[in-house]
């Protein structure tokens, strides 16, 4: 009974020593809140920043359209488009690994 107890009492002991996988932090708990003390800290900087903004150029909605129906118009001349049956299956949220888009 009592190298049952010594046993267990060392077992104990070396497991409640040992670092646990478990207890790591991940990726995402280290740089939890990075981004919000960036932006805080670069708004107490220059708290003008927003009326110092230079408006983007770029395509308006029509070109933009334009360049669509062309992009989607190259994909049915192919026979690769969804309504021809090419698609192509993509795998989400998959265990590990790369979960994109299959070759």
């Amino acid at each position: 009974m009592l190298a049952r107890s010594i046993l267990l009492a060392v077992l104990l002991v070396s497991v409640s020593l040992s670092p646990l996988p478990a207890l790591e932090q991940t990726p995402l708990e280290q740089n939890w809140g990075k981004s919000f003390e960036t932006q805080k800290d670069l708004q107490i900087q220059n708290p003008e920043a927003a009326q110092e903004a230079v408006t983007p150029t770029g395509l308006d909605g029509v070109a933009a359209g334009i360049v669509m129906d062309a992009y989607r118009a190259s994909f049915q001349a192919k026979g690769q488009g969804a309504e021809s049956g090419g698609a192509q299956p993509m795998a989400i949220g998959g265990a590990g690994g790369y979960s994109g888009c299959q070759p």
